[in-house]
């Protein structure tokens, strides 16, 4: 199972709307798709529709069965509840083995902490989401410090509303995908439905912008 993390130490950047998205982008492209919610905040739990989970990713990082804390949701990826607790999880080397799946995509936690900078370091891909906001730009370089130069080629910016001058900034240190993903009023109703905005709004342009994101992603993994 190949792994993805979404990463941005900057709130309001999409970050949660990215995860949720390319989880559901890479169904329609046929992968079995595990998403993660490593955010003890738990806010793509509750925006998949999951209440009170009974087990978590904590219970899988303490040695659970991956199998049985798995969740189906309304949409066709399976989903790997937070939990406020992950702040109790230091470092970690490795994920559990997921046979059922293709592939993870994994939300982490706003701000720097063990449990995120861990699941960087053993991912194959890092997409750091990057608004016009100087805390996202700063976010991204913070990304860089902390996995170490051994990682930084593991970093994919995701251009979320970046103008001329800081995508130029951030593309001499960083590879920065293509497409830009676009804003709008769909994002707010795909919160509201508790379903991504690949399912609520299908044929919107930001729908469209994670597909072509998803694709790029999985012909750089070799798995499409």
């Amino acid at each position: 199972m190949k792994t993805i993390v979404i990463a941005s130490f900057a709130g309001g950047v999409g970050k949660t709307t990215t995860a949720h998205s390319l989880a559901t982008a890479m169904c329609e492209y046929g992968q079995k798709t595990l998403l993660i919610d490593a955010d003890p905040n738990a806010t793509l739990t509750f925006l998949c529709g999951v209440e009170n989970p009974r087990f978590t990713l904590l219970e899988v990082l303490n040695g659970s069965s991956l199998q049985r804390s798995v969740v189906s949701t309304g949409e066709r990826f399976s989903l790997l509840p937070g939990s406020a607790r992950l702040n109790e999880i230091s470092e970690f080397t490795s994920l559990p083995e997921g046979e059922d799946f293709d592939l993870s995509v994994v939300d982490t936690a706003s701000s720097l902490n063990p449990l995120a900078v861990s699941l960087m370091k053993v991912a194959e891909l890092i997409v750091v989401p990057v608004s016009d906001s100087i805390s996202s730009i700063r976010a991204a370089l913070h990304i860089r410090d902390f996995v170490g130069l051994e990682n930084v080629n593991k970093i994919r910016i995701l251009d979320c509303g970046m103008n001329i001058e800081r995508k130029a900034q951030l593309s001499s240190d960083f590879e920065v995908l293509e497409t830009v993903i676009r804003r709008g009023e769909e994002i707010r109703v795909n919160e509201l439905n508790k379903v991504s905005v690949l399912t609520s709004a299908p044929n919107s342009a930001i729908a469209s912008d994670y597909r072509e994101i998803g694709y790029s992603i999985l012909e750089e993994l070799g798995m499409i």
